[in-house]
């Protein structure tokens, strides 16, 4: 009996070894005996490569499979086909963009198939968003004359081959290889490129994408010479000029003006000079003619030097300007590049405020403040007096507030512009005031108290932070009657402390 039971368990380690796994033979009894299923496939993997799939998996043990049938099926396709018994991959290409399903099963001569293994995959194609991280290569660029100037983005090893295809000014096609040298010096100047605006310019490329194994040549991407001006040149080109793009209308103005401009006047901080290629009749520009700084150096501060953040930028294209069009800079003081020498740069030092005649607190009715402020409403005559050393200057808080000063004349009068001065203080004795000066403005005017007006082209104004620093603000029509003029400033922080203070308000004409 013993001899029995251990015969029949190597019978049955015999049987297991050699038959499928539960998950390949399925078996059931039922009516006229045992049913046997097809023996599955295993292990079904889909790897994505360029417009194409790629499938492998493992066949079943089963030698009663036939063929192996593969099919597949997305939004707009489908199909299948049989392989081989021994084939363990296929591939489908020149696919579309779209989730693809495939289901591979065994089968045998009886047509009868196993159970499905399922899997999907998506192609990369133009339309997959990973494409569109592979680099367009220019960043921006600039037609001036026959020449194309522009920034290039940054190399990287997934980059094979770049080529730019123009035609040239006699209408030849010319192919220009970018290397990996070009990327590096990032500033490159094409001499003698075709003018004519109908004359595409295309960029050629080759690489590779993150996870994709094939190679791929992109489809020619077409150079778009759109104008794209950064957000700190669109804002002075419409304080300064009342230019704007808001609209279509606004927008032909504004290309109009883009055309035709000679000087461009910068005042306070910019990212950068960069937009000034784009404009073709430019010869001059002109920095910080109106800023006002107080002119004893003794309250001279760092915020009396207008900011260029990104000067390295600024340089390339002024250089450039000055190069095919002659361009030419005149700077007051040192603001933008401080003690920098520019060949086709004139300094002129800082300069004085233009004679205005200003309107006498003896003109004016009365001066409101719309929060109430036991230490600031003893101060609001001080914004009256013309003169920087006296100050309005609100409590100190831990939360932040607005203010709406409203100043009524006795009687109207047409006046040209608004001066709005800063506090003037020793930053040697002083060391709290430079935080809590205002950095910009809200300034209208109006007959009646209903009908209101902003004073410039815009509604808010820059204002220049230096001590005792002075700002202009001009009638946007050149001159306007007025009755009563309403100014909204706002608290500034430091740290967990807020307030504001402010030198004058005073009309001039």
């Amino acid at each position: 009996m013993k001899r029995y039971v251990v015969n029949l368990l190597i019978l049955t380690v015999l049987l297991v070894s050699c038959g499928e796994s539960l998950e390949d033979t399925y078996s059931d009894y039922a009516g006229n005996g045992k049913i046997r299923y097809v023996g599955k496939c295993t292990e079904l993997d889909v790897t994505p490569g360029w417009k194409r799939l790629s499938l492998q998996w493992k066949n079943s043990m089963d030698a009663t499979v036939d063929k192996i049938k593969v099919a597949w099926s997305s939004d707009n396709i489908q199909g299948d086909t049989l392989l081989d018994r021994d084939v363990t991959s296929f591939e489908l290409r020149n696919l579309e963009d779209g989730t693809y399903r495939f289901d591979v099963c065994g089968v045998d001569k009886d047509k009868n198939e196993s159970l499905v293994l399922t899997n999907y995959g998506r192609p990369y194609t133009e339309d997959h968003e990973t494409v569109r991280t592979f680099t367009n290569v220019i960043t921006k660029s600039y037609r001036v004359g026959s020449n194309l100037v522009f920034f290039m983005d940054q190399w990287n090893d997934n980059i094979i081959e770049v080529n730019l295809k123009y035609k040239d000014t006699q209408g030849r096609e010319i192919v220009r290889p970018l290397k990996e040298e070009d990327f590096k010096q990032n500033f490159i100047t094409l001499e003698n490129v075709s003018p004519v605006v109908t004359d595409s310019i295309f960029i050629l490329r080759e690489g590779k994408l993150e996870g994709c194994p094939d190679t791929i040549r992109f489809s020619p991407l077409t150079l778009n010479l759109t104008k794209t001006f950064t957000s700190d040149f669109m804002s002075m080109i419409r304080q300064r000029y009342g230019v704007t793009d808001m609209s279509e209308s606004d927008k032909l103005l504004f290309d109009q003006f883009i055309d035709t401009v000679r000087v461009l006047e910068f005042d306070y901080d910019i990212s950068s000079f960069e937009d000034v290629l784009y404009c073709p009749k430019l010869e001059k520009i002109v920095l910080g003619k109106n800023r006002y700084i107080y002119p004893d150096p003794k309250y001279g501060t760092t915020a009396d030097i207008s900011v260029l953040h990104d000067q390295e930028r600024s340089l390339k294209v002024l250089d450039k300007a000055n190069e095919l069009t002659g361009l030419k800079i005149e700077r007051y003081g040192k603001h933008y590049f401080e003690n920098k020498s520019i060949s086709y740069m004139t300094d002129l030092g800082y300069t004085s405020l233009p004679l205005v005649t200003y309107i006498p607190v003896t003109d004016v009715d009365s001066i409101r403040c719309s929060i109430e402020d036991s230490r600031a409403d003893k101060m609001l005559e001080n914004l009256l007096d013309n003169d920087p050393a006296t100050r309005w200057e609100t409590s100190i808080l831990s939360y932040l507030r607005s203010y709406t000063l409203t100043i009524e004349l006795k009687e109207p009068k047409n006046i040209r512009g608004v001066k709005i001065s800063q506090i003037l203080y020793d930053p040697k004795l002083d060391g709290e005031s430079q935080y809590f000066l205002p950095p910009s403005i809200v300034v209208k005017t109006s007959m009646d108290r209903a009908d209101w007006k902003n004073v410039t082209y815009t509604e808010e104004n820059m204002l220049g932070r230096g001590s005792g620093e002075v700002t202009l603000l001009p009638i946007a029509e050149g001159s306007r009657e007025v009755r009563y003029i309403r100014v909204t400033v706002y608290d500034q922080l430091d740290g967990t402390v807020s307030r504001v203070k402010l030198g004058d308000i005073v009309a001039y004409y």
